[in-house]
């Protein structure tokens, strides 16, 4: 709202500023014809900016993924990272497991007893 108050004022101050000198009116709305056309330019520009982005990271990273996939990068990749998933998996139930057998265990049982 301010931000608004502040635009208009200065508007308005330009505005009588051109309205002193001879032919200012002309040049008042020149330059707000001006002005409003290069913002025009620029919300047109910046909008389609991210679409044009959006398209070249396209371009550019689709040989990429075709050639890995033909390859046969893709798989192993994915082979890998399921591999680590579950070797993950299986070290976190192996944990769980221990800490519910310390829980279960009677008071003074130790497990490295058992072990050795």
């Amino acid at each position: 709202m301010l931000l608004k108050l502040l635009l208009t004022c200065i508007l308005l101050a330009t505005f009588i500023f051109f309205l002193l000198i001879p032919g200012g009116i002309i040049l008042f709305f020149f330059g707000l014809i001006t002005f409003s056309i290069f913002l025009a330019i620029y919300i047109v520009i910046y909008k389609s900016f991210w679409v044009v982005l959006w398209a070249l990271e396209f371009v550019l990273t689709t040989p990429w993924r075709i050639y890995r996939v033909v390859s046969g990068k893709a798989e192993e990749e994915r082979k890998r990272k399921r591999k680590v998933e579950l070797e993950e998996a299986a070290r976190r139930k192996r944990v769980w497991m221990r800490e519910v057998r310390k829980e279960r265990a009677p008071e003074g049982f130790e497990e490295r007893d058992v072990l050795l």
